[in-house]
């Protein structure tokens, strides 16, 4: 089964003078036919303006990702960590048995981040963070996994561990159409980042997703460019 999900119908919020669209149940928008899509629990896109941010406030039990996009992010937290986080960076974090964390926009124009969480296989372990900032060649028309629940921790390379039944990928679709395949019982979530894609006969446009039940074999093609990330679950 193919479900598109167009940006229109995904909610958007403000907290200030910052935007953040919800794809899945969050905070003060509720919704129980999308509080989840297999492990994946918030998929969230901030667009953050200078000298703003997000004060200290607490996560646990829960494995998180983050994306930035656009503009430069400050991330301070209680794993004593003091971050730049740059495009394309990527963070992930075991919130485990608790921490804080404190982010803000760092540069002079906009800030464009994805927070994305997780149900991890285990609750209570210790918190842990990585990063890894990856060049964009490496996303040239080309799925690439930045974070794996089959890879090694602490990390010895790509992709980046997490305690997730799941790949999350990156990619920057050009000249090449891939084509992906989803297995029976298991879940791949798209989410088109800028740009545009055609899936079979379908234009997506920025900010729509894609929820995908296998078995089932998706086309992806860029229209005529696009940024996306894939995330299969099993």
């Amino acid at each position: 089964m193919i479900d598109v999900i167009p940006l229109s119908a995904c909610h958007t919020e403000q907290y200030g003078t910052i935007s953040v669209t919800s794809l899945l149940s969050f905070n003060n928008y509720f919704d129980p036919r999308n509080a989840a899509f297999g492990s994946l629990l918030v998929f969230n896109d901030y667009r953050v303006p200078p000298a703003a941010g997000f004060k200290m406030h607490p996560h646990h039990n829960c494995e998180q990702l983050f994306f930035v996009v656009e503009g430069t992010q400050k991330c301070v937290d209680t794993l004593n960590n003091s971050l730049v986080l740059k495009p394309v960076t990527v963070q992930r974090v075991t919130a485990g048995t608790g921490y804080a964390r404190e982010t803000a926009n760092y540069g002079n124009s906009m800030l464009r981040f994805m927070s994305v969480r997780f149900q991890p296989r285990c609750l209570h372990t210790h918190p842990y963070h990585e990063m890894r900032t990856f060049s964009p060649s490496l996303m040239a028309d080309h799925l690439l996994n930045v974070v794996s629940g089959r890879a090694e921790s602490p990390s010895k390379g790509l992709p980046l561990p997490f305690d997730v039944d799941a790949d999350v990928y990156l990619a920057s679709l050009e000249q090449t159409p891939l084509e992906h395949f989803v297995p029976a019982g298991s879940k791949t979530f798209i989410y088109v980042v800028s740009g545009r894609i055609r899936m079979d006969r379908q234009i997506l446009q920025p900010g729509d997703h894609v929820r995908v039940s296998g078995p089932e074999t998706v086309s992806l093609a860029a229209a005529p460019r696009a940024w996306l990330i894939v995330i299969d679950m099993r």
